[in-house]
């Protein structure tokens, strides 16, 4: 796998889960991702992008003892937030170092798998902890995962599968949300279940091409936030129940 950008947990976040037969909500389509590596256009190892490196796999680093390992040692820069207390320093024109001319990681292609930091191993997979349930999903950033995202012949489904951990035994979240945070409504989990579940049929309505389909759950997202700024916290599943009715109707086809 290759890198992505600064991992966007808070800060001091330590909830973790243990690494045994964790569950987790995904979209089939998750289980189907395979980096294009070389092939892929947009490579997610260059464009000044910061990669991160948790400190499990940085001590395997120090382990090594060879030539190997003073090389990978000598192009990371130690930082002091944990679980990333490094970063892969980048060259001059803004690629990795472990970028090899052929567009392959060094590190994996000499090491294995086993030696990529979490950051390389699980992009553009992400991870979100959410009003109490793990789930997994792959992050627009990567033109594979935009491919499968938005272009599978099939709407999406969600299923349970089981949680991989990282190097430290333990599962991480890039994120994580309690929807009675942000918002003034008592009912913000059945809020939030329901603009999600509005959102979702909105991108699944295959009766409409993707740009009308993109579209609508912009312009539905926008009216949800005028509610929201103007304090109309109750409208917010009416409004939901109305755009999922125009919906149904095909009305947007003309």
């Amino acid at each position: 796998m290759k890198g992505k950008k600064a991992s966007r947990s808070k800060k001091g976040t330590k909830t973790t889960a243990p690494a045994t037969e964790t569950k987790v909500s995904q979209p089939q389509y998750f289980k189907k991702f395979m980096c294009t590596m070389d092939k892929c256009v947009y490579n997610c190892c260059h464009h000044n992008w910061q990669i991160r490196v948790d400190k499990n796999t940085y001590n395997k680093y120090v382990e090594l003892d060879n030539d190997i390992g003073r090389e990978i040692l000598d192009k990371i820069k130690v930082v002091s937030e944990e679980p990333f207390i490094a970063i892969i320093v980048i060259n001059s024109d803004g690629h990795c170092h472990f970028l090899d001319e052929k567009g392959f990681c060094s590190i994996q292609l000499k090491l294995g798998y086993n030696y990529l930091g979490r950051t390389c191993r699980i992009h553009p997979r992400s991870i979100s902890y959410i009003n109490g349930i793990f789930e997994t999903y792959l992050e627009l950033s990567c033109e594979e995962a935009v491919r499968l995202i938005l272009f599978e012949e099939e709407p999406m489904i969600l299923e349970e599968g089981i949680l991989e951990p990282d190097g430290s035994g333990n599962i991480i979240p890039n994120r994580m949300l309690t929807a009675e945070k942000y918002t003034s409504d008592r009912n913000a989990v059945g809020m939030f279940a329901k603009l999600r579940m509005t959102s979702t049929a909105i991108m699944q309505s295959r009766q409409y091409p993707i740009r009308v389909r993109m579209l609508l759950l912009c312009l539905f997202i926008e009216q949800v936030d005028q509610l929201l700024g103007s304090k109309q916290d109750p409208q917010v599943i009416p409004c939901a129940d109305e755009s999922l009715k125009w919906l149904s109707t095909g009305i947007y086809n003309n």
